[in-house]
């Protein structure tokens, strides 16, 4: 994780390393909202792979990112066993 200013917003970036395919990519981006200089709200564009690509390109890093949700069988549906 990186805390970063971007376009005069704080923002958090979450890298992650994968072995299989190699290096470190911005996967996940979280604003940061303050009140009276302390965070008051966190807001988390994981699943908003539109909005990861676009930070990392205007900041210039590798992405990985596509997921819209977490993986599950089907939409609606748990691994439950």
């Amino acid at each position: 994780m990186e805390r970063v200013d971007f376009e005069g917003e704080p923002i958090v970036l979450f890298f992650r390393t994968r072995e299989r395919w190699g290096g470190e990519a911005l996967e996940a981006v979280m604003r940061l909202e303050e009140e009276e200089g302390r965070v008051s709200r966190l807001l988390g564009y994981g699943f908003c792979p539109e909005t990861v690509r676009e930070v990392a390109e205007t900041l210039g890093l590798p992405v990985r990112t596509g997921m819209y949700r977490y993986p599950t069988p089907e939409p609606g549906r748990s691994f439950e066993t």
